[in-house]
């Protein structure tokens, strides 16, 4: 047996793979972000961590026509008819106009 493998000795094989493993960055390691061309400025006009805490935290506003529900932190929705008939029943028996309709909608059927 011969220590021949298709013209490769076993010797120079090993010598290969060694140096193969220092070509090829290991699965575990770490760069600066200034080490890849273009992140600092990618990064740079993105919240920083409190401010996404901040962002994630935020009420937003919340608009029914004309009407905006908000205070302070919390949103305060208006009640609405808890089901789709008691609304078109209140719309029929009042005859109310589509403009009206919208108005009603928005004060959460509260007029």
């Amino acid at each position: 047996m011969t220590n021949e493998t298709n013209g490769i000795s076993l010797r120079r094989l090993k010598t290969f793979l060694t140096n193969l493993k220092n070509i090829f960055a290991e699965k575990n390691h770490s760069h600066a972000t200034s080490d890849i061309i273009g992140l600092d400025t990618a990064l740079s006009n993105k919240a920083t961590k409190e401010q996404g805490k901040k962002a994630d935290m935020a009420v937003q506003s919340v608009k029914i026509g004309s009407m905006e529900y908000k205070n302070g932190t919390s949103v305060i929705l208006p009640s609405y008819p808890s089901k789709m008939s008691d609304l078109v029943n209140d719309i029929f028996a009042i005859k109310l106009a589509p403009d009206d309709i919208f108005e009603k909608l928005g004060n959460g059927g509260n007029n």
